[in-house]
C-alpha cells in the first residue's frame, strides 16, 4: 500500500521537482534523493526523467512529441509542488 508523503517529504519534493524544472538539481541526483519515497506521483516523475526523449540525434523525437512530454512532465511537476 502506498503512505501518504509526510509534510517534510513534500516539501523536499516540490523543490527538488522546481531545482530539476529549473536546472539546478540533476535528474540523477533527483531520482537519488527520491527513490526511497512510496508515491505513485514521485514513481512516475522519476519514470519520465529516466525516459527523457532526445531533441538531436539518431533516436530522437519531434518537437511536438518533446512539448507533449514536456508539458506532462510540468503538470507532474506542478502536482507535486502544490502537495507542499
Amino acid at each position: 500500500m502506498t503512505e501518504k508523503l509526510s509534510v517534510r517529504d513534500r516539501r523536499r519534493v516540490a523543490t527538488l521537482a522546481q531545482g530539476l524544472y529549473h536546472g539546478h538539481v540533476t535528474a540523477e541526483s533527483f531520482v537519488e534523493e527520491l527513490a526511497d519515497l512510496d508515491d505513485p506521483r514521485v514513481a512516475e516523475l522519476i519514470r519520465l526523467i529516466e525516459c527523457e526523449p532526445e531533441l538531436t540525434g539518431v533516436s530522437s523525437v519531434g518537437r511536438e512529441e518533446y512539448r507533449e512530454y514536456r508539458t506532462q512532465l510540468l503538470d507532474l511537476i506542478g502536482q507535486l509542488s502544490s502537495l507542499a
